[in-house]
């Protein structure tokens, strides 16, 4: 597990012992991390649009890129697949797809403006297919996106569904049955997902 700071230091922590393992150091503020491959690798990203590769078994970083488009960079997000979801401050989430990061400024499978505020929260379901986006700032602001067809969910939230108020955390079930929204009021709001059988 990681503890970060404006100050563009990463703090590796084991999280079996609570050991702190090591520190990374990044231009910057850091304002957000994602592991992948296993927890061999991090992601981070902050407030400079760049987002960091790192190796945590040499703590060195891979490589660098600039998020497209990004002023200031607020979270990022990794599907078990790969994909990498960068959601910036003006409200734009990138999509990008891990054989295209080999460049400095790659270029997204998908540019989703959906939300008009700060994005403050991303996830990918278990098989990668759907992407969660919301924002803080804004009553409901919460969007779906299919990842395949890199199209959002017209119908979500439905019109009877407008009673998110302020979505403070976002995230799927194990088996991506149920999809939760955590709001400002203290609630966590279940949906159910028909498409998957199982919680």
């Amino acid at each position: 597990m990681c503890v970060f700071n404006r100050f563009g230091k990463i703090h590796v922590i084991d999280p079996t012992t609570k050991e702190h393992m090591s520190t990374l150091k990044m231009n910057g503020s850091v304002e957000d991390v994602a592991f992948k491959n296993g927890g061999d690798e991090l992601l981070s990203f902050g407030d400079e649009g760049i987002v960091y590769q790192w190796d945590l078994r040499s703590r060195k970083c891979m490589s660098t890129f600039g998020d497209e488009g990004c002023v200031k960079g607020t979270t990022i997000a990794v599907s078990h697949n790969n994909k990498i979801a960068c959601g910036s401050y003006s409200g734009i989430v990138n999509l990008y797809d891990e054989s295209s990061l080999d460049k400095s400024h790659p270029t997204p499978l998908k540019t989703f403006k959906n939300l008009k505020s700060p994005v403050s929260g991303l996830c990918f379901n278990s098989t990668s297919e759907m992407l969660a986006m919301a924002s803080d700032s804004v009553q409901n602001a919460v969007k779906l996106a299919h990842v395949s067809s890199l199209s959002v969910f017209s119908n979500f939230p439905g019109f009877n569904n407008l009673n998110m108020k302020f979505p403070q955390e976002i995230g799927f079930s194990p088996n991506s049955g149920y999809f939760t929204v955590g709001n400002n009021k203290g609630r966590a709001l279940l949906y159910r997902l028909k498409h998957y059988a199982n919680y």
